[in-house]
């Protein structure tokens, strides 16, 4: 997921809530703060993905050997 893509989705759980306390600035700040930690966590999960496949792949291959 690109880092727009995940900026909209917190965009929108944010304007979903409709009880922000805070200023303008101060949301932009924690959307922008949401959205990095976001795509931190898509990034770590994608690499957790692709690490488990690429084994999966390396144990299989290793058993028909």
């Amino acid at each position: 997921m690109s880092f727009v893509a995940l900026f909209f989705i917190a965009v929108s759980f944010e304007s979903g809530t409709h009880r922000s306390k805070y200023s303008h600035p101060q949301r932009l700040t924690g959307l922008l703060v949401v959205t990095f930690e976001m795509a931190v966590l898509f990034h770590f999960f994608e690499m957790a993905v692709f690490f488990h496949f690429v084994l999966f792949i390396l144990l299989s291959i290793q058993e028909y050997a």
